[in-house]
């Protein structure tokens, strides 16, 4: 081990005599002039930190002192306005308002505002003659055009107002009043729903065969609130259901005749209109339209 440190602090040596003999050689290599310019820059480097360093000192110091007396003078104005406030808080105090009479009051006010009226009659009687007399021409123009202009514009907009409001006062042998009436029929579609595909139970002796009548129909109900209320598919399926477990069961055959639509159309309707009472939802169905009659 000992022989490895002496072969390395051989080495160490020879590094630094190495380097120190490639520093003299870059020195003695490098012109005067070169020198003399790192020379001065480290130099004026130097002194930039030293006298920014004094400069920011300084405005520290001033800034600190600055904002101290700002401090001290607000600390100053806060403590005269209270002091101001207090004692004009304790005068209103003690005042006896009840010995305020019209006679103090109008002296307060020519106080206040006698000056501003001197000045307002020193600055008329130091006017010419013909500056009066220009000011009140104006005066009159201004207001004359004014009173014009609003004049016109009342017109305007009564006229205006006349021919937007204005109505027959009654109607002529030639109008159809009839006619002009808004149409019972104009919520006629929002009254009405259709259901495809309805399940009507049948009585067959072979259960092998049809099931059931599926049926596509229309019901129009005396408002469209009920419609609405059956537009959505929870409540519509409370429809199928109660067709489903409330109609009796027929003969296939029957519906496809006059009478047996017309029985059907019937007890479509009635179950409809219970099931609406059971709702309590106000209206009833006035019509069922059977558009096709399908074997299930």
């Amino acid at each position: 081990m000992k022989f490895w440190i002496k072969i390395e602090a051989f080495i160490n040596k020879v590094l630094i005599s190495l380097s120190e003999a490639g520093s003299s050689l870059v020195s003695k290599v490098t012109p005067s002039k070169v020198k003399k310019s790192i020379h001065k820059t480290k130099t004026s480097t130097h002194e930039l930190k030293v006298n920014t360093k004094t400069l920011i000192a300084k405005n520290v110091v001033k800034s600190k002192e600055w904002t101290t007396t700002k401090i001290v003078k607000t600390k100053d104005t806060v403590q005269k306005s209270k002091a101001g406030a207090t004692k004009a808080i304790s005068a209103a105090k003690t005042y006896d308002w009840k010995s305020l009479n019209s006679q103090k009051i109008i002296a307060a006010v020519a106080l206040v505002f006698g000056p501003l009226f001197l000045r307002l009659k020193t600055w008329y009687l130091s006017l010419k003659p013909t500056t009066i007399l220009t000011i009140t021409v104006s005066s009159v123009a201004f207001s004359l055009t004014g009173i014009t202009v609003y004049q016109q514009a009342k017109e305007i907009q009564d006229k205006t107002a006349k021919e937007v409001i204005r109505e027959p006062n009654s109607y002529s042998d030639t109008m159809k009043k009839d006619l002009l009436a808004r149409s019972q029929y104009r919520h006629h579609k929002e009254k009405r729903i259709s259901l495809a595909n309805v399940n009507i139970p049948v009585y067959i002796e072979n259960r092998k065969g049809m099931q059931s009548l599926k049926i596509d129909f229309t019901f129009e109900a005396d408002n469209r609130y009920i419609a609405q209320y059956f537009t959505i598919i929870e409540n519509e399926y409370l429809i199928r259901d109660r067709l489903n477990r409330t109609v009796q069961p027929i003969i296939p055959t029957f519906p496809m005749e006059a009478e047996g639509k017309r029985v059907l159309k019937n007890k479509l309707k009635v179950e409809l209109n219970e099931l609406i009472k059971d709702l309590k939802i106000k209206g009833e169905i006035k019509e069922i339209y059977i558009h096709s009659i399908l074997n299930g």
